[in-house]
């Protein structure tokens, strides 16, 4: 229909022309985005007072100077902390609101002291602890305050300036980026711990600097294996059967039934496509390049151990004075990429969060991602950001990037474990407890004499010969009640007695 005729039917006003178009089917495209939205919104409401209703804490974790763990140790901790995992089924999701709980791993350098922290809601407080003293038995672990709340709420002002952004992957986030094994030698097996380039970064930055790196990772199930193993064998070249989507199989199912009707009552049907798939050779393996085996190789390395959802963010803050993004962002990138491959996967800065618009409105733009950034930072939300942030990494790619500095790192800013604390001797002798009740009860009684030293320490048979007097029937005239003479008190605590009958005296 002309457009000419279609304001014509309309009566040439907006208001009747979408009413028009309305009336005649357009509601059906209309109303199932409305109740997208209402649904979206309802569910936002919900989830939102479900975590108010969740109380979080952070952990500091110190672990000793000669700390001679290997990667394996933290690898072996994800995994554990991997436990969480519990998907909420329908109705505790769209009635209680409920979703899956995430934790934060954050590496903090406030003007060069560099701490290691863990934020988890507070009922997964002993799963954290147990993880890491289960593989770091020395080190110690504290609950403490939260350092973003010791920097205004909302930055830049006039005394703060502030770069921030997301980590996205370079491809797709099926494949691996590079993890610990690839830095170890294989001739003389010396790891190269990517984490010191990372701290000597942190610990450079001096008074009225902040440097923030947060990692929010969430557990989740097997379901993303599947398209990595998918992705594996279509680089193979082997047949993969390609799943519709619900819209396809609600095309597809109801030509079917079209196509069956239809048979059945005219001897013709709908003609139905045959369901897809693809039609290259069988497989092409022999022919595949060194590249391509790698990726295979890689996909399905990554697929064999558990993963999070991990949403990476970094904030660099600082007073106006101090504040130079060069020396600081340029060094931090540069470390971060450390984990990259150029065939497989890696890490990048990305361009929609990053805190550096371009072309137009840049300063209200810069702005705005500025206070974005820092509000998802301090909420540590996995669902703000960039939209291909919220990747898989796998337990061993977590390790890489957050892990305890190895002995053979010498950054000394690294807030660490002075001493070893060793538990008491299993044979040391140890006073009762209802003794050592006594004696604190003697030791504050401003009487305490031998004849009260006798009474609290009698023994449990003598007190049972001893059979308390029997009470006198008769009417009590008198009652006599002993008193201590004031000369025997000086006051209160201090005692005075006579001497002992040996002392010498000259």
């Amino acid at each position: 229909m002309p457009l000419q005729d279609l304001f014509a039917l309309g009566g040439g006003s907006p208001l009747t022309v979408f009413w028009f178009l309305l009336s005649q089917g357009g509601w059906m495209i209309i109303l199932p985005i409305m109740i997208w939205a209402f649904g979206w919104g309802y569910l936002e409401i919900l989830q939102n007072g479900f975590n108010a209703r969740l109380t979080k804490t952070l952990l500091a974790i110190d672990v000793p100077k000669d700390n001679e763990q290997s990667f394996r140790a933290i690898e072996q901790i994800f995994a554990q902390i991997a436990g969480a995992h519990d998907d909420p089924d329908f109705t505790e999701k769209y009635l209680d609101g409920r979703f899956q709980e995430y934790f934060s791993l954050e590496i903090v350098s406030v003007e060069g002291y560099i701490q290691f922290l863990i934020w988890t809601p507070k009922k997964f407080q002993d799963l954290i602890e147990a993880a890491f003293y289960a593989q770091y038995p020395d080190a110690e672990i504290t609950e403490v305050e939260d350092y973003v709340d010791d920097v205004p709420k909302e930055i830049p002002n006039e005394d703060y300036e502030l770069y921030g952004g997301e980590f996205v992957p370079t491809n797709r986030q099926y494949y691996s980026i590079r993890t610990y094994p690839q830095f170890e030698d294989k001739l003389t097996g010396v790891a190269v711990d990517p984490m010191a380039g990372l701290l000597e970064v942190m610990s450079k930055i001096g008074p009225g600097e902040q440097v923030w790196l947060q990692l929010v990772i969430t557990p989740v199930g097997d379901e993303w294996k599947e398209q990595a193993k998918r992705l594996a064998l279509k680089i193979a070249g082997k047949k993969v059967k390609v799943s519709y989507n619900l819209i396809e199989k609600a095309v597809y199912g109801s030509l079917k039934t079209v196509s069956y009707m239809g048979e059945q009552t005219l001897g013709t049907g709908v003609s139905v496509p045959e369901e897809k798939a693809d039609d290259k050779p069988p497989s092409i393996l022999l022919h595949l390049t060194p590249g391509e085996l790698n990726q295979i190789k890689s996909l399905e390395e990554k697929a064999a151990k558990i993963a999070f959802k991990t949403r990476f963010r970094f904030v660099y803050i600082a007073r106006r004075e101090v504040y130079s993004k060069p020396r600081v962002i340029s060094p931090l990138v540069g470390a971060v990429k450390q984990f990259n491959t150029q065939d497989l996967g890696g890490l990048k800065v990305d361009k929609l969060t990053k805190t550096k618009a371009k072309y137009f409105f840049i300063k209200r733009r810069n702005l705005a991602r500025k206070h974005r950034i820092l509000r998802a930072y301090r909420s540590r939300t996995s669902w703000v950001g960039a939209r291909t942030g919220n990747c898989i990494l796998n337990i061993e790619e977590l390790a890489s990037i957050y892990h305890f500095p190895l002995i053979t790192v010498k950054t000394a800013s690294v807030t660490r474990v002075e001493t070893k604390k060793y538990e008491p001797p299993r044979k040391l002798p140890i006073l009762p407890r209802e003794i050592l009740k006594q004696e604190a009860a003697l030791a504050d009684n401003p009487l305490g004499n031998e004849a009260m030293r006798e009474v609290f320490l009698r023994s449990p048979e003598e007190t049972q010969h001893n059979e308390a007097p029997e009470l006198s029937t008769q009417t009590v005239t008198e009652v006599q009640i002993p008193r201590t003479p004031k000369s025997s008190v000086v006051d209160a605590g201090h005692i005075k007695n006579t001497p002992p009958t040996n002392l010498p005296i000259g």
